[in-house]
């Protein structure tokens, strides 16, 4: 609302006029306006490149970094080339690609089969949604994951998967892998039958799209906060939406859980984030940002409840659990 109000006094401001004043001058400054282009624009660039830290995972402890250099550049295995990354859904931003380098995958001259034009692209920041942190020598020290990843696309105006981001659009073609085991997949796809009755599905529902233990990922609208798929854990990719009437229905909700382990709350108003961090009973709780990516060494972890002792994994209180306690009384 506070947006609206801003663009319609801009507009005011554009028209305004007088008979001494000539229609072409140049309209006086709106700070308003000025302020929220800037925080769009703040935003844009925080779900286009923000990692939030989640390299502590995705180079620190599994290494994709060294899968994605390959052994020929000091990594494993064979590396990932750009026709292997475009070929699982993976996207690619034109409009940061020099004209040599365009014209050399016009021509050929740029190979689209080495890992090593994977390592150039991800040096321009070309690869939509994942962030590559370079050790200055043309090698990854790690690599990060945004959220453009899943909510941007391209429009293949350059060729399929190379194009102009769509940001806000979502990357349907990325694979983004199986479940671990067919039990996995039975167990998730059971849930998605019980989320049929239990309310609306607006996406997925499925299994797929291919051979394998996959399973579409699940959208549920119009649960009910009693609803097995509000209160039972599921692990898998199934999102269930529970609609409120108000900001305190909305804590009472989420408390009712009887698991605790992590909850993000998204609020432009501070009262109502600091009643988040007086009220919402969970073990990890994360403001304006996504509920995941605790580092370790800086950000304990743990959960409340049936998500754990609370006992924070990367904290001090952890050591207790490598310790054992002895109590000793002697009468004298």
């Amino acid at each position: 609302m506070k947006f609206r109000i801003a663009l319609s006094i801009a507009a005011l401001a554009c028209c305004k006029g007088s008979a001494s004043t000539p229609a072409t001058t140049t309209p006086p400054v709106d700070q308003v306006v000025l302020d929220a282009q800037a925080m769009i624009e703040e935003g844009r660039q925080t779900f286009r490149s923000e990692t939030f830290g989640d390299e502590d995972f995705w180079g620190g402890t599994i290494g994709l970094h060294k899968a994605l250099e390959g052994a020929a550049k000091g990594g494993v295995g064979a590396g990932v080339s750009p026709k292997t990354a475009l070929s699982v859904g993976l996207k690619v931003d034109v409009d940061v690609l020099p004209q040599t380098i365009k014209d050399g995958i016009v021509s050929g001259a740029v190979n689209l089969d080495d890992p090593a034009t994977t390592l150039a692209l991800l040096d321009l920041d070309a690869v939509v949604g994942v962030k590559g942190f370079s050790d200055g020598n043309g090698a990854l020290k790690s690599v990060g994951i945004s959220c453009a990843l899943c909510h941007t696309n391209v429009d293949n105006s350059f060729a399929p998967g190379i194009g102009h981001r769509l940001d806000g659009w979502p990357n349907r073609d990325l694979n983004v892998g199986a479940v671990i085991n067919a039990k996995a997949q039975r167990r998730i796809l059971e849930y998605v039958g019980i989320g049929k009755k239990e309310g609306r599905i607006v996406a997925g529902g499925t299994a797929g799209p291919k051979q394998g233990y996959f399973v579409m990922p699940t959208v549920v609208d119009g649960v009910k906060p009693s609803a097995r798929l509000a209160c039972e854990e599921i692990f898998g990719p199934v999102l269930s939406v529970l609609k409120v009437k108000s900001f305190d229905e909305g804590i009472a909700v989420a408390n009712m859980s009887e698991y605790g382990l992590t909850g993000a709350l998204y609020s432009r108003e501070r009262e109502r984030l600091l009643r988040g961090k007086r009220e919402l009973f969970v073990g990890n709780l994360y403001l304006n940002r996504k509920c995941t990516g605790a580092l370790v060494g800086v950000h304990p972890f743990g959960g409340f409840n049936m998500s754990g002792t609370d006992s924070k994994a990367g904290g001090r209180d952890y050591l207790n659990l490598f310790t054992q306690q002895k109590a000793i009384s002697e009468k004298l």
